[in-house]
């Protein structure tokens, strides 16, 4: 769904679903795959953009540059990401919305956030109520994250970056 605004040449999409990998080959988009999104994308392609709602679930703990992944859709949305152009932009839903610890540093998808914030230019993690699947049957509530580039090594190296603590993140939708 998040893809209909974008010309259909210009849209390669991954999906495992059968039913919905046929229904996306019959619009002429301009690649369609069926990867394992929990494994690293095959392929030397690189994306100016990358929207991904990916399934929301547990998985084990999977290691990007020493930091643990422990939750499926953020480690398929790491993967994804690996695929972003150094300068390329990204829209991810994922669910949860993002709770802190009693200092104000984020508890939940600790390790994920970490490395997001570490390695790409965040501008923003908007958290929202479930009504926006109500239709499709769950009211979970979910967060979209925004992403504009990837940090440089060097930037990477003369500064760490941290997800922000409480008192200077976006208020909930």
């Amino acid at each position: 769904m998040f893809v209909f605004a974008v010309p259909e040449k210009q849209v390669y999409a991954n999906e495992l679903d059968e039913t919905r990998v046929s229904m996306l080959e019959k619009q002429g988009l301009a690649k369609v795959t069926s990867q394992d999104a929990t494994l690293p994308f095959e392929g030397e392609e690189v994306y100016d953009g990358v929207i991904a709602n990916p399934p929301f679930g547990s998985s084990g703990n999977v290691s990007y540059d020493g930091i643990n992944v422990s939750s499926l859709a953020p480690q398929i949305a790491l993967n994804a990401l690996s695929k972003m152009a150094d300068n390329g932009r990204a829209a991810i839903i994922i669910g949860g919305n993002t709770t802190y610890e009693k200092n104000g540093a984020i508890k939940d998808n600790k390790g994920f956030f970490a490395y997001l914030y570490d390695h790409y230019n965040v501008q923003g993690v908007i958290d929202m109520d479930g009504d926006m699947y109500a239709k499709q049957g769950t009211t979970y509530p979910t967060r979209m994250i925004l992403i504009n580039g990837r940090r440089s090594e060097e930037e990477r190296k003369n500064s760490r970056i941290y997800p922000p603590v409480q008192s200077k993140s976006l208020p909930k939708s």
